[in-house]
């Protein structure tokens, strides 16, 4: 028995497109992510060999971060999503951080 879709009730969802960037790696702090009271979720992808700290806020450094990152990984917000600024810095300047926010 083929099960019934869920149904469409119109104005409960929209659809914004998200906001995608490349921010190069950097060894000194750089903004992630500005400040955004709209912003629903995001995620970071590290494009490095080396390691990303993340930071919910700002004076990112290697020894004062909010997540660690090592080459090639993932991250994705948890609920609920933080809304200031977001900072990181890399342990060396190779590669880039592929960011998407959704609002």
């Amino acid at each position: 028995m083929p099960l019934d879709p869920l149904p469409i009730i119109p104005g409960i969802v929209t659809v914004v497109p998200p906001n995608f960037s490349d921010v190069a790696a950097s060894v000194t702090p750089v903004t992630l992510l500005a400040a955004n009271a709209l912003r629903k979720t995001a995620c970071i992808y590290n494009d490095s060999n080396v390691s990303l700290f993340v930071k919910f806020g700002t004076g990112v450094t290697t020894s004062n971060f909010t997540v660690r990152l090592d080459g090639h990984d993932y991250y994705e917000f948890p609920i609920p999503i933080y809304i200031d600024t977001i900072t990181g810095v890399w342990s060396a300047s190779t590669g880039s951080a592929k960011i998407t926010e959704f609002v």
